[in-house]
């Protein structure tokens, strides 16, 4: 299996992108073995692995000057991403951003994310396709009874129908992921993330701000391509607590 990794990043004279994470190929989480991305132009870096038995890879990216870390991204909520069976012979390309700390970060806390807003009765992975382009979203103030979904241009987005909206997975909650058919996408690819009522099995909301957009996808057969670390805005209501302080 081939997996690439790309990523944009201004580095200053001197910095390199590299990249961590759980398995060999990626230096066991040791940033001393972390794999260094190459560049052409200081911003686009890419990374190439084999990895020769699936399994579920977790990853982060860090800039390094003279060997030493410098920076790290928010390491909040890990990238992760799990390989079946079916996958030894394909191809992923991951496109992924940096990961600054996002609003609300508290929301990330296990105390949300497995207590207050915890989904206990999580979806399974999304379909696999044989040519894909998965999405993917962290929207972790979404309650079990709704979920997110995504609409757009094209039937396989349901020509901005929010009735046709493809439903995410929560299985990595409170990141959410889908799986489209390469073959059936319409190009450029145009789309909103939508806030769905499960119960209702209606749309309740659009995000807030532009259409996304995705340009021609030229992919080949057994090779999927994996658009990470966005962010839908909602006009939820501030969230609010107490508690007890005990000294």
């Amino acid at each position: 299996m081939t997996i690439s990794f790309t990523i944009k990043y201004r580095t200053d004279w001197n910095e390199e992108v590299r990249i961590s994470g759980n398995i060999p190929e990626l230096g066991n989480e040791n940033p001393d073995k972390a794999v260094q991305l190459q560049t052409c132009d200081g911003f686009h870096w890419t990374a190439q692995i084999q990895l020769s038995t699936p399994k579920t890879i977790e990853y982060y990216y860090c800039i390094c000057r003279d060997k030493n870390v410098v920076r790290k991204e928010w390491l909040g909520v890990s990238r992760r991403f799990r390989f079946t069976a079916a996958d030894k012979n394909k191809t992923y390309r991951f496109i992924d951003f940096w990961k600054n700390i996002p609003e609300e970060s508290c929301l990330y806390s296990s105390a949300f994310t497995e207590s207050w807003l915890a989904h206990r009765k999580r979806t399974g992975l999304p379909k696999r396709h044989l040519s894909g382009l998965v999405l993917k979203a962290y929207a972790p103030r979404i309650t079990e009874e709704y979920c997110l979904a995504v609409c757009g241009n094209g039937n396989a987005l349901g020509n901005w129908n929010p009735k046709e909206a493809i439903p995410m997975s929560d299985a990595n909650f409170p990141e959410w992921q889908t799986e489209l058919d390469a073959a059936q996408i319409t190009f450029p690819l145009e789309y909103k993330f939508i806030l769905y009522n499960k119960k209702e099995q209606k749309a309740e909301a659009w995000e807030n701000g532009n259409n996304r957009s995705f340009p021609e996808l030229q992919t080949k057969q057994g090779e999927t391509l994996v658009l990470s670390d966005q962010y839908p805005s909602f006009n939820f209501p501030v969230w609010k607590g107490t508690g007890v302080s005990i000294p």
